[in-house]
């Protein structure tokens, strides 16, 4: 079990999120909520989350280096989402190392097929499960 953090400005996708989680029991024992890049600062310092699911529009440019730098010193693993289908937003997920870009809006099966249970602290969890998805090029959404 380990511990996720929903960083998204918009409360009914967060709240959306969380309900996917649940409903579909992912191997999460703590979902941490940031509606702003302070927030996602905090919980990323104080809980050292497994997994960080977040848009890439809510981080202000002066505070991208911030998250890159917390994210790599905590060994997160990122699902990254965005509205924006663009070179900027791709180049983004690859700073920050993330697992999968995913084009909002998606359906429950894209956020399923993305590694969004990938983290070596959660698979053990989910293992029995099904096969954890592979990375690559079919991740991009």
């Amino acid at each position: 079990m380990g511990t996720i953090v929903l960083s998204d400005r918009d409360d009914t996708e967060r709240v959306g999120i969380r309900w996917f989680i649940e409903a579909y029991h992912l191997p999460f024992q703590d979902i941490k909520i940031a509606d702003t890049t302070e927030q996602l600062l905090s919980v990323i310092n104080n809980h050292q989350p497994d997994v960080v699911y977040m848009e890439l529009e809510m981080i202000p440019s002066h505070l991208f280096q911030k998250v890159v730098d917390a994210i790599q010193s905590y060994d997160c693993h990122v699902i990254c989402t965005t509205t924006e289908p663009v070179f900027e937003r791709a180049i983004q997920a690859i700073e920050l190392q993330a697992k999968s870009l995913l084009v909002k809006p998606f359906s429950p099966d894209k956020l399923k097929k993305s590694p969004f249970t990938s983290c070596p602290k959660t698979a053990s969890a989910s293992e029995g499960r099904g096969a954890r998805p592979k990375l690559g090029a079919a991740n991009l959404y």
